[in-house]
């Protein structure tokens, strides 16, 4: 679930490989937590071994984040993907505090030419010219093109001047 998803990508005290295992969880759960996928699957969307990832959800475990049952066939006994749940309560109180990282000047790429021949759109009206641009985009003033993202807070925008 989205929520579920979202809390993962949010959540502060997580290693790498803990995060990506996380993130591959939470990208299949119910409204209730439980990971519908296979270790495989799981590992795999992780971008890790099998080997790395049930260390990852080692680690998890321990750390209470995630909880697995391991499941059966009851006509074979042959064994089934396990049961996955991720604790959504813990992992929303692991939510980072709020940065306000300020204002974000990019320049607007696209993608209609062919590799490596990187186009850049005339200089956006709202955003000052950059005094002194990155050695890979120098070239013609007229190509560079400045683009002004939203901040995250209004305020911090009128109060930069």
């Amino acid at each position: 679930m989205i929520q579920h998803l979202n809390m993962a990508f949010q959540a502060d005290g997580l290693n790498v490989g803990e995060g990506a295992f996380l993130t591959a969880c939470c990208n299949h759960t119910d409204d209730r937590g439980y990971v519908i996928a296979s270790m495989q699957q799981l590992a795999d969307e992780a971008h890790m071994s099998l080997r790395s990832a049930r260390d990852q959800k080692a680690r998890l475990e321990k750390r209470r984040l995630l909880k697995s049952v391991a499941r059966f066939n009851p006509k074979n006994g042959a064994q089934i993907a396990n049961l996955f749940r991720v604790n959504p309560d813990l992992l929303a109180s692991m939510k980072r505090k709020r940065t306000d990282y300020g204002q974000t000047l990019i320049e607007e790429l696209t993608f209609d030419e062919a590799p490596g021949e990187a186009q850049v759109k005339p200089p956006a009206k709202s955003a000052p010219p950059r005094a002194n641009p990155p050695a890979d985009l120098v070239g013609p003033s007229a190509d560079l093109a400045p683009l002004l993202l939203p901040s995250s807070s209004p305020s911090s925008l009128s109060s930069r001047g």
